[in-house]
């Protein structure tokens, strides 16, 4: 599922909060945890039940044996949150950038294609780029990670999420020896630059009395 192939867009499609929530809401609510029965009840107010429930799994908030589903630990404490929807949308991104993933893969590789502009992150994709890349992008949007500027046709990225820029910019992992010496020089001059393009971007939004202490 990964971004730069565009064969697993779809996984995408359908996670936002509000189905996030309900599927946790219903699974931590019925008797009954077959999960024709969760689907039947979580289908009575929502759609992609597939894609949220695979969604689930592989950021650990769910887990699936014998046709029973349940919620883990992490999926029972993110349950108790859901009425919060500032506080579930940071610990669902919490939730993708701490976990080994094609998720992970995905909006790394999606966040890294923004770039600085003057005081902004920003993307403009091409309208091939814009179709293959809207269902993540959507979610992104639903995060509030992503707005879009309709004015010049340009997707922002969140001055809160400048961290997640980073994290993206030192997110690729090789499994080789010889991989992991080229990949740990490669993240340490990406990961550098994108912190001081960070640093140069804070200190442009706030003013010069901002300390920039060049690294």
């Amino acid at each position: 599922m990964t971004d730069s192939s565009g064969n697993h867009a779809s996984s995408f499609e359908g996670l936002k909060v509000k189905p996030i929530c309900r599927l946790l809401d219903v699974i931590s609510q019925v008797k009954i945890r077959e999960r024709k029965h969760v689907e039947r009840i979580y289908l009575e107010h929502a759609r992609f039940f597939q894609n949220v429930l695979t969604f689930l799994r592989d950021i650990n908030w769910v887990k699936e044996s014998q046709g029973i589903v349940d919620l883990t630990a992490a999926g029972s404490k993110a349950r108790e949150e859901v009425s919060n929807e500032a506080q579930i949308r940071a610990r669902l991104v919490q939730a993708i950038t701490d976990r080994s993933s094609p998720y992970r893969q995905d909006v790394s590789a999606y966040v890294g294609r923004y770039s600085f502009d003057r005081t902004e992150l920003i993307y403009r994709p091409s309208v091939e780029e814009r179709l293959r890349h809207s269902s993540i992008r959507d979610f992104m949007m639903d995060l509030r990670i992503v707005t879009y500027r309709r004015s010049d046709a340009t997707y922002v990225l969140a001055r809160g999420a400048h961290e997640l820029f980073v994290w993206a910019k030192n997110a690729g992992q090789s499994t080789s020896k010889n991989g992991h010496i080229a990949q740990a020089a490669k993240r340490d001059a990406l990961g550098q630059g994108a912190e001081l393009a960070v640093l140069a971007y804070e200190r442009t939004r706030v003013g010069r009395q901002w300390p920039f202490v060049p690294m």
